[in-house]
């Protein structure tokens, strides 16, 4: 089986493949777990590069070096953070539309640790479970899907700060992938 080649798979991780090139290159990921992972690899880089270049440079100045009042602020601010119950900072679920594109825009922007409602561009009628998982593939959460006016939702809790991939499985097979999105907890 003749791999993907890094600047095809570059191409296609960005968004900028050819046509002629989409379907052959989208086909041979759904088989292919060396060419998935290295695709995950190119999808991370990518999301620690936008990262990093939207990022402030480091400042200079070292915290020893903060006002005290400033300080004080920040010591009442931990505290806050660790004192508040879990459950009066989660709220209400987030709705959030997760569509079938690549690119760099793909990535869809979520708040951690809070409830989201997972809308889908797949039919409720095909869906089944909704799984989340890490960028090495370990599962994070599970959920059933449902239907809102035909389209498929589902609910899950709670995503610590990371990027994770969210699959959505058939169901009449639930061994196959219908889709896959990325999303981003911030």
């Amino acid at each position: 089986m003749q791999h993907i080649d890094d600047v095809q798979l570059d191409s296609y991780a960005s968004g900028l493949l050819s046509e002629p090139l989409l379907a052959e290159t989208e086909e041979h990921l759904l088989i292919c777990p060396q060419c998935q992972e290295r695709l995950v690899q190119a999808d991370e880089f990518a999301a620690l590069f936008r990262q990093a270049v939207q990022e402030p440079a480091p400042s200079r100045a070292a915290w020893w070096n903060l006002r005290p009042a400033w300080a004080g602020a920040l010591a009442v601010v931990a505290i806050a953070a660790i004192v508040v119950p879990m459950q009066l900072r989660e709220g209400p679920p987030s709705t959030i539309e997760l569509r079938s594109v690549r690119g760099p825009e793909s990535s869809v922007h979520a708040a951690s640790r809070k409830p989201l409602r997972l809308v889908f561009d797949v039919p409720a009628t095909e869906a089944g479970q909704v799984r989340v998982v890490d960028l090495a593939g370990k599962q994070i959460a599970e959920a059933s899907s449902g239907s809102d006016g035909g389209r498929t939702v589902a609910q899950v809790h709670g995503l610590p700060k990371g990027t994770y991939w969210v699959r959505i499985y058939a169901k009449s097979d639930p061994s196959a992938l219908l889709s896959e999105y990325a999303l981003l907890t911030q």
